[in-house]
């Protein structure tokens, strides 16, 4: 499967399955920088009428269409990566054989995946992501957002019980250790309840501590995947692209997670690496740095986008992967290398350019 060619008879699964909650509590069926459509207000209208609203049901006829007409197919990870189910290969697949035969755009069961991304509280003011640290705990803000939280747990409490399957994101806007917001919902969660309700903690990890891991002690089992934004191998580098942070304290942290991760009290732990021209240079050492912790932890690169941080002339000079970018041949090269050809080793939006890379005798 290529973006060239036409995508007809392949299936994503994700508007299907998956709910995005970003801020103002709009809801998307994907990540926002490949799938851009608003599809409700999660506040406004509910959370499950959001699920099924009209601009949902028009998303997920583009993918049973083929034309995947609302999706950025040259950045979309699942796409790049070949990640979509041809019809054929759907046997067995009840599920999905019934939705692509019959077209069907509204779901009848609760998404089983929610992600969270309305509060954007992080200890930290990364460039790539903000221009000031961001903490909101008082004031109407506050309010407005612990009382949607109330939503948020009346929404599970009602449509997941027993054998259901979720899956919730905390998150992608911020850091659930940071979050005041966040952090009391992870703590008002009946884990125990549910044996197929798995959480993914999205942190820094810098605030993940021994101690607050001890707060959650009643989700722990619940508890599937810790997933660590880092963007470097070095304290140098890390204090740029990470502003505010502690490289002695992740690292310490790294280390708990890692025997986490060993114990068998986590089943995934990835490290993710934002790729800018700040940093690129790390990348084969940060695999490397990985694999001082852990043979399994799941490595995370992606480019970087622009959230609005940077002025366009700054992003330009971040663009590691233009052609144009005086660095460009150097960042080929640096693909090039076979640490990443490790099996836990994921490209992402990457991948075009090693294969590129691979090809080229020249550099």
């Amino acid at each position: 499967m290529s973006i060239d060619k036409p995508l007809e008879g392949y299936l994503c699964t994700i508007p299907f399955t998956r709910l995005e909650i970003h801020e103002g509590y709009y809801g998307y069926a994907c990540c926002p920088s490949w799938l851009p459509e608003i599809i409700g207000n999660c506040e406004k209208e509910g959370i499950a009428e959001v699920w099924n609203s009209e601009k949902m049901q028009k998303i997920r006829a583009s993918i049973l269409d083929g034309s995947y007409s609302y999706c950025n197919k040259e950045i979309c990870p699942n796409i790049q990566n070949n990640k979509l189910f041809h019809h054929t290969e759907l046997d067995g697949m009840k599920k999905w054989i019934k939705v692509y035969e019959n077209k069907l755009t509204v779901m009848e069961e609760p998404p089983e995946a929610i992600e969270l991304n309305y509060d954007f509280s992080c200890n930290l003011s990364c460039p790539s992501c903000r221009n000031e640290q961001i903490i909101d705990n008082a004031g109407e803000s506050f309010e407005e957002k612990e009382k949607f939280t109330e939503n948020v747990l009346e929404f599970i409490d009602k449509n997941y019980i027993n054998d259901d399957v979720l899956e919730l994101l905390v998150t992608g806007s911020g850091d659930p250790f940071a979050s005041p917001v966040y952090f009391k919902l992870l703590q008002k969660l009946r884990g125990k309840d549910l044996p197929y309700f798995d959480i993914v903690l999205h942190t820094n990890g810098v605030l993940l501590t021994p101690h607050s891991w001890s707060k959650l002690t009643h989700i722990h089992k619940n508890i599937n995947n810790i997933s660590v934004s880092i963007d470097a191998a070095t304290k140098e580098t890390y204090l740029k692209v990470r502003r505010l942070s502690n490289w002695e304290m992740l690292l310490k942290n790294l280390e708990f997670m890692a025997t986490l991760l060993d114990r068998g009290e986590i089943k995934l732990l990835n490290f993710n690496f934002v790729v800018q021209n700040d940093n690129y240079i790390e990348m084969i050492d940060f695999v490397k740095l990985a694999r001082r912790y852990h043979s399994k932890i799941i490595v995370f690169f992606t480019l970087m986008q622009n959230w609005g941080t940077f002025s366009e002339s700054e992003y330009q000079k971040q663009m590691i992967w233009d052609e144009g970018h005086v660095n460009y041949l150097h960042f080929l090269r640096t693909l090039k290398d076979p640490v990443f050809d490790d099996e836990y080793v994921h490209l992402g939006s990457l991948k075009n350019f090693r294969e590129m890379a691979l090809k080229k005798t020249d550099i």
